[in-house]
């Protein structure tokens, strides 16, 4: 698990907590870090993604904005969370599925 989303109680997203916003609350406050609380570690201006959104869109906010995760919301509720590794898993998919019909297409056994 590489990050939390922060809700509120109407199921808002109001936040995301990271293990980089850890990291760095770690590093700044060596000893005081166990009585942190998540509103004092958690991101607020967060990177969000609407569930229509391209993956080829949100693969390159997350590579312009250097984000591992973007919660995918739905007026202000939290409806999914795509990291980056579900981007690469759909583009290797993607991939996979375009190598095989080049391959049919050049050996000429694509059914079309």
């Amino acid at each position: 698990i590489g990050c939390l989303p922060v809700i509120n109680d109407n199921n808002e997203l109001i936040g995301i907590v990271s293990d980089k916003d850890i990291f760095h609350a770690i590093y700044e406050s060596q000893h005081g870090f166990t009585s942190l609380k998540v509103s004092d570690l958690m991101t607020i201006d967060v990177i969000v993604g609407l569930y229509d959104d391209d993956l080829d869109y949100i693969a390159s906010v997350m590579t312009y904005n250097r984000i591992r995760h973007v919660p995918i919301v739905e007026g202000k509720k939290i409806v999914g969370l795509l990291s980056i590794g579900d981007i690469v898993k759909a583009q290797m998919k993607n991939m996979e599925f375009e190598n095989r019909y080049l391959k049919q297409y050049i050996d000429g056994t694509y059914p079309a």
